[in-house]
């Protein structure tokens, strides 16, 4: 089976053109790999420390594969600690949060279905990333301590809701 990437055809437009890799909060990249009718692929790197805050994707399933470091994940089931070759599915409305707990950079992908929302969230809030910085900590990506109104607007605007209480 083959596989070819499509362009959306929703009434919501199509975000994330492959190849696009944008940074956000902590410095984290997000470059979108793969997409297809049902389907977003991306590929997500952090700095230790990084991740996403306490989330929920309303419209959304998501299923990350860890492909490098060590990650920490917490839901209403409980806290469990990944590596490379984990699983994690999350169905859409539920509670988690994902951060890299070791001490190197940690690297998954994130298969959301169907596509959307999240990589639309990303584009509008997000900076593209300049090669050679991958982690740059020098103000060129979005921070929720300045940019909260924007951030928090563009989830709901996008059906995520970040569990989070601005600075």
């Amino acid at each position: 089976m083959s596989h070819r990437p499509i362009e959306y055809q929703g009434e919501d437009s199509s975000p994330g053109e492959e190849g696009q890799t944008l940074r956000l909060f902590d410095g984290a990249t997000y470059a979108f790999r793969s997409r297809g009718e049902g389907y977003a692929l991306l590929e997500s790197t952090a700095p230790p420390g990084g991740g996403m805050p306490p989330h929920i994707y309303h419209t959304q399933d998501e299923v990350i594969y860890v492909l490098e470091g060590e990650f920490s994940f917490a839901s209403k089931d409980g806290a469990l600690t990944l590596g490379p070759g984990c699983v994690v599915c999350v169905p859409r409305g539920t509670v988690h949060a994902l951060k890299v707990s070791g001490g190197e950079p940690g690297r998954c992908l994130l298969l959301l279905a169907p596509p959307g929302p999240l990589e639309r969230f990303f584009e509008e809030v997000g900076a593209p990333v300049t090669e050679g910085a991958p982690f740059a900590r020098n103000g060129s990506h979005p921070r929720m301590e300045t940019d909260a109104e924007k951030v928090l607007e563009s989830a709901r605007r996008n059906g995520i809701e970040l569990l989070v209480t601005p600075v």
